[in-house]
């Protein structure tokens, strides 16, 4: 599993690596999430989520932009780490922190469209 610091190390150098290209580091930023919500084996189920230690969530089941991001706020909003990192990110592509009532709003949004874990 990749260590905290390992993955603040590994976002300050995408920011680093182009400061003008928010789009980037979002985008990339976002998988290292994904990949450590996947690694600290977060799942959802319909409605209900938590920790499995047979987690059936792949790298490959989140090809799609939209469930990868959907993935990614569930999971911040219930693991105080990744809501951290998301945080973070959050705050370089979109000039505010992040909160619950964003991510509920985004996480709506997304449901909305259709996009399902």
């Amino acid at each position: 599993m990749k260590t905290n610091s390992f993955i603040w190390q590994l976002m300050g150098d995408l920011i680093e690596e182009d400061p003008l290209d928010i789009s980037f580091f979002y985008e990339h930023s976002m998988d290292l999430i994904k990949d450590a919500a996947i690694e600290k084996n977060i799942y959802f189920d319909n409605q209900n989520f938590g920790k499995d230690k047979f987690n059936s969530y792949t790298i490959e089941h989140f090809n799609n932009k939209e469930k990868r991001n959907l993935y990614v706020f569930c999971s911040a909003l219930t693991d105080e780490e990744i809501f951290n990192y998301l945080d973070y990110v959050w705050s370089h592509k979109f000039g505010e922190n992040l909160n619950k009532n964003i991510l509920s709003k985004e996480i709506q949004f997304l449901k909305d469209k259709g996009i399902i874990l």
